[in-house]
């Protein structure tokens, strides 16, 4: 299943906490081409875990996240394919 592309933006579905405690929403989120040596990933399947739960309600703050988290996109158990890729240039 290829990551739907409108105008050339990849846009997809994601579950997001824009609150502390607050509901989260099911949101089109739009994902830019990849830049140099990054890659784009279709999401197979992906899964809610107690730890996105933790995140949502600030109780984890970590080097990946920073310590304001939120809006944060909850997706830590996931299977996926590699959509698009860009390599870096190499220097002879």
């Amino acid at each position: 299943m290829a990551v739907p592309e409108v105008g050339g933006v990849r846009e997809v579905q994601g579950v997001i906490a824009r609150a502390k405690g607050a509901p989260v929403e099911l949101a089109t989120i739009r994902i830019p081409d990849p830049g140099p040596g990054e890659a784009v990933v279709d999401i197979r399947s992906c899964g809610v875990c107690h730890t996105d739960l933790h995140y949502r309600e600030g109780g984890i703050t970590d080097e990946l996240t920073l310590p304001s988290t939120l809006p944060h996109v909850l997706r830590l158990e996931m299977t996926a394919a590699i959509a698009a890729w860009r390599c870096i240039p190499l220097r002879a």
